[in-house]
């Protein structure tokens, strides 16, 4: 039997939720999961630069599909996260590196090994712990259709605009805290740093981007609230591996 444990990183009125109750809201997730990356598909074809500004959404998504996958595992009425299972992979995560390298993309780094890899189409790729609840995705624009090469400034207007107003769409509530220069893979590049809330799940997140030869490559990180500080670092360390190979 599970004792003194602490729920630690998420929401309140999600940690004791009845099973029903976080099975529905972790198939609503799963349904606008799949109706975001059919959007993301057509928006490849019509106007790429939108792509990444779904990236904040699909993170939260995932974050309501680890819960559901913890709950699960946990049980109907228990806490989900103790401080000591926190700080173990934590301290996992920061232990060894795997590399992961997409041709297609045109892009490689280095990642927690004991996270999980699930690839998409395009080069996209997300890594997660806690069964999403934790997660870093990768995604890049393929901008060579436009007709005069687009700029990182050109580029980080369009994704901010576009981030805010394709979550005002989805009831996703995005508060920009901070955004700054920055480099990746040693190029100029732009970060920014939000909340983001969903239904119940107050998160937060961080993106990262740059822009080379009119393919962007953007990182988005996206974390339960309580638990964003903790694994930040994690999250930089992924970003200093990045190496960009087009």
């Amino acid at each position: 039997m599970r004792t003194n444990r602490q729920p630690i990183g998420i929401p309140g009125n999600l940690r004791y939720h009845n099973n029903r109750s976080i099975c529905l809201f972790a198939r609503q997730s799963r349904l606008r999961l799949r109706r975001i990356i059919q959007k993301e598909d057509m928006n490849k074809k019509a106007l790429g630069i939108v792509l990444a500004a779904l990236a904040i959404i699909v993170g939260v998504l995932f974050i309501g599909i680890g819960i559901n996958q913890i709950r699960g595992a946990g049980g109907g009425q228990q806490p989900i996260l103790s401080k000591e299972e926190i700080q173990q992979a934590l301290s996992a995560s920061q232990a060894e590196t795997a590399l992961y390298e997409n041709a297609t993309a045109g892009i490689r780094m280095s990642y927690p090994k004991n996270w999980s890899k699930e690839e998409g189409e395009k080069g996209t790729v997300v890594f997660k712990m806690f069964d999403g609840a934790i997660n870093v995705r990768f995604i890049s624009d393929d901008l060579t259709s436009t007709k005069e090469p687009i700029t990182l400034k050109e580029y980080t207007d369009a994704l901010m605009q576009q981030s805010i107003a394709e979550a005002q769409t989805k009831d996703v509530k995005i508060k920009a805290i901070l955004d700054k220069d920055t480099t990746l893979a040693g190029l100029p590049a732009h970060e920014w740093l939000y909340s983001v809330t969903l239904d119940s799940i107050k998160a937060r997140g961080m993106q990262v981007w740059t822009v080379k030869n009119n393919h962007s490559y953007v990182l988005t990180f996206t974390s339960p609230e309580s638990l964003f500080d903790t694994f930040l670092p994690v999250f930089k360390k992924i970003i200093e591996s990045v190496a960009i190979m087009k």
